[in-house]
């Protein structure tokens, strides 16, 4: 957590430039933003693994809501690079799905800070790029 002036601050900011410009579509992202701020600034006497397993769930899971939002829009809107972008979502999902495992196995514990930083990289660059993509094209159909 970063310390400014006595306040701590929140890892990822919603601004402009996350913004595809599909309201439902805003809303989901700032839901990702907020549960990974939420982990990041999580207290310190919590346990790290009780924490990232958590955050690898609850992200698993409402990543599976949010990715059926944005399929169907693709869909329904005859989206060109729909298989492109839906391989990005296999991947993300894929890699959750692995990380869970190998944490319920006991092969590998859920490291916190990489895994924070995983996915708020995944998620900046993801919006940032196929999903502003998305957004443009779904604009441009007036929805």
């Amino acid at each position: 957590t970063l310390y400014l002036w006595g306040m701590t601050m929140p890892l990822l900011l919603w601004d402009h430039n996350y913004s595809v410009g599909i309201e439902r579509i805003d809303n989901e992202h700032k839901t990702f933003f907020d549960m990974i701020n939420k982990a990041y600034d999580s207290p310190e006497d919590k346990l790290n693994s009780e924490i990232a397993n958590t955050l690898v769930a609850d992200m698993r899971q409402y990543a599976m809501y949010h990715f059926e939002t944005e399929e169907t829009l693709m869909a329904l809107y005859d989206y060109p690079d729909e298989q492109k972008h839906m391989n990005l979502h296999y991947e993300f999902t894929r890699r959750i799905v692995r990380t869970e495992a190998m944490a319920a196995t006991g092969e590998e514990p859920i490291n916190l800070d990489r895994t924070i930083k995983f996915l708020a990289d995944w998620l900046k660059e993801h919006i940032l790029v196929a999903d502003v993509q998305l957004g443009q094209f779904l604009k441009d159909k007036d929805v």
